[in-house]
């Protein structure tokens, strides 16, 4: 007789009292189960890192009103990160969802066929299906902001490499959910098809090569990470030999790494896999190979290197080779130890921006922008600017259109101050402390220029190199977030900056913040004016 049967033939033989003792014995031991986990394997609310964040604290206990308040609400958090069983119960959760129903056990991920699963932030499915496509007037401004980057590298003797990494679904549109069928065009086919027709700048189009390397998939080695959101090693070649294919146009001596130059190997770690933060593991599994031969190696780190360092630089044997600055985000991370081989001087910035001074500071030859697709969900590409010369500061003095001032010779100046930010008259103006990133300066609501361009000019007095980002709201997006925001970077000492701001659908308050250290900046001046394009 198994133990099985042994129990359920005791349960059958119990008296009443003794089956109510039982289930007693039971329900008591079910209360009792998270505490007693949580003091036999301490270990496991580390595990709550695996969904990429920290576990929320205990909330200490203040004797004022405001925290009083908020006590419940902190303690609950803390509770949800750190009761016992936590991982064993989610990890059944999301088994049942995923095995039982089919369906994906987090809002960021939509689980499509044969178990692959798609990135659902940035609004991503509805751009996938066309049905939050670019405006008229967005496909203009990007347009002007690539362009107006592309003529600052061109006026500087630099050569500008532009490339957008085509999403998972637009290369796998097969393992893509039925249901979620597209019913128009991509924002990247958009942007693409208004560049051919209207500008002169060449956005290298990862699409053709990614989906010929895709044609060369056997079993599971694919170009895309079935349970993830990235391109594989095979999908980082495809790009890079891509980008190499255009740097080749001006540079001959340039030519990508052959395919018998690279020998890969299938690894235990499964590369871009959200198994882990769903805690799954073991359960969904994908096969990842990497390359561990890729011809002579003539270069070496600097600083940084493989892995998530937000700047890295590398430095070649061969010093006439031409310098390389390259911003990038996630899917640019890994093209880096390709890109490094074919310049003397490489700096690798995980960073969406275009900024004049740090490219002036590093001297390169080449400016690269690889990023992927989703990044056209965000706001609008930012207008190159430089600072307080040039044609837009020439209209701005012109124009009489003005939408806001900050008069800095008041006692106090009419903005509204967030988080622990605090402002002090001073002479010429007022100072701003900031202490965290939360610390910002909201400006009044003012209406923005319809058929003009909104354009901020600040000037400002920095301690130190800083950044002055400013936060802005649409039409569609009512909350403020990094992919909407404006970033200009200030030298210790006097700046006067223009910012402009080309996103058509702009919409509520601007926020500024500046600094976030503990530093202290004068502000000497602020105004927003109507600018004609």
């Amino acid at each position: 007789m198994t133990q099985g049967h042994f129990f359920v033939s005791a349960v059958l033989h119990m008296s009443r009292r003794q089956l109510d003792k039982l289930w007693i014995a039971l329900f008591v031991g079910f209360l009792l189960a998270p505490s007693i986990d949580s003091f036999i394997r301490p270990e496991a609310v580390l595990k709550i890192r695996l969904e990429m964040r920290k576990p929320a604290p205990l909330p200490e206990w203040k004797w004022t009103v405001a925290d009083i308040g908020k006590f419940p609400q902190r303690f609950d958090l803390f509770f949800a990160d750190s009761f016992g069983l936590r991982d064993l119960l989610l990890r059944a959760h999301n088994a049942l969802l995923w095995f039982v129903f089919h369906v994906s056990p987090t809002n960021q991920l939509v689980l499509g066929q044969a178990g692959w699963v798609f990135h659902t932030g940035e609004d991503s499915v509805a751009i996938a299906r066309g049905l939050n496509p670019f405006s008229v007037p967005e496909l203009e401004a990007w347009r002007r902001a690539l362009q107006s980057r592309r003529d600052w590298c061109r006026a500087h003797g630099l050569e500008f490499v532009i490339a957008f990494g085509p999403s998972k679904e637009e290369i796998y549109p097969e393992y893509y959910p039925i249901a979620l069928n597209r019913v128009g065009p991509t924002r990247l086919r958009q942007l693409m098809a208004w560049m051919s027709a209207h500008s002169d700048v060449a956005i290298v189009d990862l699409r053709p090569p990614i989906l010929a390397e895709k044609a060369r998939d056997k079993g599971r080695d694919w170009v895309y990470y079935p349970l993830g959101t990235h391109w594989s090693d095979r999908g980082v070649y495809a790009a890079y030999s891509a980008l190499l294919a255009r740097l080749h146009e001006h540079h001959p001596e340039m030519t990508p790494l052959s395919r018998e130059d690279l020998e890969y190997q299938l690894i235990e770690d499964q590369g871009d896999s959200w198994a882990n933060r769903l805690y799954l593991d073991g359960l969904l599994s994908q096969e990842n190979r990497i390359p561990v031969r890729m011809g002579a190696l003539r270069w070496r780190w600097l600083e940084g290197g493989v892995g998530d360092s937000f700047r890295a630089v590398t430095e070649h044997e061969d010093k006439t080779l031409p310098r390389l600055l390259m911003y990038h985000d996630s899917f640019g991370e890994p093209v880096r130890k390709y890109m490094a081989r074919h310049f003397s001087h490489a700096v690798f910035v995980w960073d969406n921006a275009f900024d004049p001074a740090t490219i002036e500071a590093e001297k390169p030859d080449v400016v690269m922008q690889l990023f992927v697709e989703r990044v056209l969900a965000g706001g609008v590409a930012q207008l190159v600017s430089l600072g307080d010369t040039g044609e837009l500061a020439a209209a701005f003095a012109a124009s009489k259109d003005v939408l806001f001032s900050i008069d800095p010779t008041a006692a106090t100046p009419n903005v509204e101050l967030r988080g622990r930010a605090r402002v002090t008259s001073v002479a010429g103006g007022f100072e701003l402390s900031n202490s965290g990133d939360q610390d910002m300066i909201l400006l009044p609501l003012f209406e923005f220029a319809k058929d003009a361009d909104t354009v901020l000019r600040i000037a400002v007095k920095s301690p130190s190199k800083a950044s002055l980002v400013v936060f802005y709201k649409t039409q569609s997006v009512s909350e403020y977030n990094r992919s909407n925001t404006c970033r200009i970077e200030l030298a210790p000492g006097e700046n006067t900056m223009l910012v402009p701001l080309l996103e058509p659908r702009m919409a509520g308050r601007l926020m500024i913040r500046i600094g976030g250290n503990g530093e202290r900046f004068t502000i000497r001046g602020l105004e927003v004016r109507a600018v004609p394009r």
